[in-house]
């Protein structure tokens, strides 16, 4: 292989003379990845970048064979989780039986070699060997050839780094002085200053494709304005999906307005929604705007909206239609360019047409689209992802402290069916934390689930697959789903394996996970 490069030094003289002529980040992936592909002798080449400060790989270039596009990946998951973490190389020349890989075997890979791309020390972007047949097997020569070749063009890579962060940082300063720009000129001042109503987006983790789908619902929603129906049990997440859409609507520097329609009477939701004045003979003294009027070229979201009272909906269905609305005791009418999103987690066309409860005129006006979140036991997969993430919140910590929970704590959760849904699982964890005086959270700690469902377990005990592995296989998928499980903090993991620091790492060198000079 190094007599092959030899012959092409040219080749790669003249790579990194275009890569140092680009700063079109796609252009450079691209480049960096059809010359990886002719001098590796692989099917395909993936080249991911970190985005969203550092959580998300993104593919930035797919080069080779074609197959199903991947999609973006948490930086906790899979082979480029194992890289960024050890700043490591990573190959497996039987992706079907390695844990590492678990995430890829949708795409029919038979072997696979990850390689991290440093800069300063810092990962900037995985590069992603993958071979769909059984006839080629990775070694230290394709990795030695590979760290060659990046060593190479560390020039022109340091360049595209201080390109990517100039360019993050410019976008950062562009939107505040658009900001800047709006108050001055007396835009919207009222609603930009006001932080209670402001809101930014948060991340919702989707790893399920039930959960993935609703996001993309959600990305198409918001390149829309009309009003929908977001329809979903207790506890599911429907406000953060609303606001997600808000987010990235064009309306995301407007405010983000929420009321819930089952905690306030009729009369006060009345006041809430449409505001008051105080008048004296034919003069108004004193007003008080309502939600719609405060959300102007915002949005509005109505959780439980099963629950307005039926003069309230007319009230509601007439804004609606006219854009206009009264203010209690109000004589002129206001307008309000506002988007109103409601949620539900009834069978809205039930109180419709069978209870005769709500207004038809009323449901078609909100129900232009109906986008339904999963409930937490119809997305199971995302439960690792969701636990880590709320654990590593300050919230979750103890005196700082961030807890980790142990397989057999997490394949306990695993089998609830959480009826509660998001907010139960974030009770049971804030409990579960304050029960531990170590950093791992055991069995013992969790508090009683009382819907454990043996049938449930069971049915999945009858569906258990037998799959042919060696003893040595199951050992290695064990410690490397513990140390996903504890975010790959290694004195932890060997500390719920029972054994030394000393052993793991001889373990995790013999799988090639890390070198011996870790």
């Amino acid at each position: 292989m190094k007599d092959q490069l030899n012959k092409n030094y040219f080749s790669l003289e003249n790579l990194e003379s275009f890569l140092f002529s680009t700063l079109d980040e796609k252009v450079f992936f691209e480049k960096l990845s059809s010359f990886l592909i002719q001098e590796i002798k692989v099917d395909r080449v993936l080249s991911y970048y970190l985005q969203d400060g550092g959580e998300t790989l993104k593919l930035i270039a797919n080069t080779g064979k074609k197959g199903r596009a991947p999609k973006p990946t948490l930086v906790n998951q899979g082979a480029g989780a194992c890289v960024i973490r050890t700043k490591k190389p990573y190959f497996s020349n039987n992706v079907s039986r390695d844990p590492v890989f678990c995430n890829d075997l949708k795409e029919g890979l038979a072997s696979e070699l990850c390689v991290p791309v440093l800069h300063e020390g810092v990962v900037m972007a995985t590069l992603h060997f993958q071979n769909f047949s059984k006839g080629f097997s990775f070694d230290e020569k394709c990795l030695s050839s590979v760290n060659e070749i990046i060593q190479k063009i560390s020039k022109p890579l340091s360049n595209m780094k201080m390109y990517l962060t100039a360019k993050l940082l410019n976008e950062s300063l562009l939107k505040k002085i658009e900001i800047q720009e709006k108050k001055i000129q007396g835009k919207d001042v009222g609603q930009i200053n006001n932080p209670l109503f402001k809101v930014e987006d948060k991340k919702i983790i989707a790893n399920s494709d039930s959960m993935l789908k609703v996001l993309s619902l959600a990305e198409k929603l918001s390149y829309t304005d009309i009003n929908f129906l977001i329809k979903g049990d207790k506890g599911v997440g429907k406000e953060s999906v609303a606001k997600r859409v808000h987010c990235k609507s064009a309306r995301k520097e407007k405010s983000f307005v929420t009321v819930d329609c089952s905690s306030l009477g009729s009369n006060e939701l009345n006041t809430r929604l449409f505001g008051i004045e105080q008048t004296k003979g034919e003069k108004v003294i004193s007003f008080q705007k309502g939600l719609l009027e405060v959300a102007d070229g915002g949005t509005l979201l109505l959780k439980n909206v099963e629950s307005l009272g039926e003069d309230i909906q007319c009230k509601l269905n007439h804004f609606l239609k006219e854009k206009m609305g009264y203010r209690i005791n109000g004589r002129s009418p206001f307008s309000s360019n506002v988007r109103v999103i409601a949620t539900t987690n009834v069978d809205l066309s039930q109180e419709v047409f069978s209870k005769q409860a709500f207004k038809e005129d009323l449901f078609y006006k909100l129900n232009s689209f109906t986008l339904e979140v999963p409930s937490l036991k119809e997305r199971k997969e995302d439960l690792p992802s969701l636990v880590g993430h709320f654990l590593s919140m300050e919230e979750f910590k103890v005196n700082g402290e961030e807890k980790s929970l142990s397989p057999k704590a997490m394949s306990k959760l695993a089998q609830h069916v959480w009826p509660g849904n998001i907010s139960e699982l974030q009770n049971v964890l804030k409990k579960s934390v304050l029960m531990t005086q170590s950093g791992i959270v055991e069995i013992s700690h969790l508090p009683e689930l009382t819907t454990a469902d043996i049938e449930v377990e069971e049915k999945s005990k009858e569906e258990e697959v037998f799959v042919e592995m060696t003893l040595g296989d199951l050992e290695k998928k064990h410690i490397c789903r513990t140390l996903s499980f504890l975010g790959g903090n290694k004195t932890k993991t060997a500390k719920t394996l029972g054994i030394t620091v000393k052993t793991l790492y001889n373990k995790l060198h013999s799988y090639g996970m890390i070198t011996s000079q870790s």
